[in-house]
């Protein structure tokens, strides 16, 4: 059996701590004997992955003060579990993990980095550095790392990162969990809207490169317009200190809708509600973003037979193909066009194309193939 030990700065809800949770949630225990490091909080995803038999270390480095301290446990964890495999999650741990692990002989360094946005918009200013330094490392220290778009690697590639250690490997959504399910959609849209109301949600945490205020424009734009229409916001607002932005944009944007005058038509949700709550009630998905890499909300509704339309950021446009709409970023008028579209379209050819939405998530981002990808890279590298 062959010991891997996955590293990340956190385990609060995000889009890197989903795809670690569903890599272990998939993987082989009898090949393989994963343990759990953190550098910072356990978290919501940490109690999961512990509820999967999986141990979790916390290093509890949340400061500079701590940082020496985490870095003595780190080195004495890997020196007593002695893994075969060093795998980390997110840019912090690529740095902090691989230099300690690059002290030990024969083990395996792989990186995963998710962003494909380096600006000062979307990072904090150690983060812009860390990515930086990580350019320069990348020649010495892993073995192989792992982008989750074309976006990103060429973002990485640009930066100076060994392009030659590269691999694309898209994040995966479980089919079987994330499926049309008429009985979970009916229990939370009989509390807080009409049977015969379009529902059409935004779920992503409160920040600015997640472009809600483009999506509260747009929706004024479409206010005279519509119907039947209800608009549904989700997303954290514990987090939303988390690489700026802060509480003054989630004040910025309830001030919006109170000035353009479509609190109405709006339904704020409860953001510790399980995604699934919550998605299965939409029947369109939107994602306004101005910077994206691989977002694993789009995957979840399209597997859910929700069409979306999104941004031409990332990977956005390759996710959903021919099956949704495609506009550009930060433009009010496109996105209510395109949200129209769907509104007008007879809910049979809505279905139809959330149908060829499951479809393409399936024959392309789904869950199995992701593991299949991770495995392969596991026995190559071992």
């Amino acid at each position: 059996m062959k010991k891997i030990i996955y590293i990340i700065t956190g385990l609060n809800v995000g889009g890197a701590e989903f795809v670690l949770l569903r890599l272990l949630m998939k993987i082989n225990k009898k090949k393989y004997d994963p343990l759990v490091i953190t550098l910072r909080e356990k978290g919501i995803m940490g109690e999961r992955i512990e509820r999967l038999g999986i141990n979790i270390y916390n290093l509890q480095i949340d400061s500079i003060v701590n940082l020496i301290p985490g870095l003595i446990r780190l080195f004495r964890i890997m020196r007593k579990f002695k893994p075969q495999i060093v795998h980390t999650f997110l840019i912090q741990s690529a740095l902090i993990g691989g230099i300690v692990a690059k002290l030990f002989k024969k083990v395996t360094i792989i990186w995963n980095i998710f962003s494909n946005d380096l600006s000062l918009q979307s990072n904090k200013f150690r983060n812009v550095l860390i990515f930086k330094l990580c350019s320069h490392l990348s020649k010495i220290i892993p073995n192989k790392i792992i982008i989750d778009s074309k976006a990103a690697y060429l973002e990485q590639k640009g930066l100076g990162y060994k392009c030659e250690k590269m691999e694309i490997i898209h994040n995966g959504v479980d089919i079987n969990i994330f499926s049309p399910n008429k009985l979970k959609r009916n229990e939370y849209r009989q509390q807080y809207f009409e049977e015969n109301e379009i529902v059409i949600g935004l779920i992503a945490r409160f920040h600015p490169v997640k472009g809600h205020d483009t999506f509260i424009k747009a929706i004024s734009l479409l206010k005279r317009k519509i119907n039947n229409v209800k608009f549904l916001l989700n997303g954290s607002v514990l987090e939303i200190n988390r690489g700026g932005g802060g509480i003054i944009y989630y004040k910025k944007l309830m001030k919006m809708i109170d000035e353009e005058g479509i609190k109405n038509i709006i339904h704020i949700s409860d953001s510790k509600l399980k995604i699934t709550d919550i998605l299965f009630a939409c029947d369109i998905l939107v994602s306004p973003s101005n910077f994206e890499s691989f977002p694993n909300i789009i995957c979840e509704a399209m597997a859910s037979g929700i069409p979306c339309v999104v941004t031409n950021v990332g990977d956005c446009s390759r996710i959903v193909g021919d099956t949704g709409v495609i506009v550009s970023a930060n433009d009010p008028n496109a996105l209510a066009n395109a949200l129209m579209r769907l509104i007008k379209m007879p809910s049979k050819d809505r279905k139809k194309l959330g149908n060829s939405a499951r479809l393409r998530i399936g024959n392309n981002f789904s869950l199995s193939m992701m593991v299949e990808k991770y495995n392969n890279i596991y026995d190559s590298c071992i």
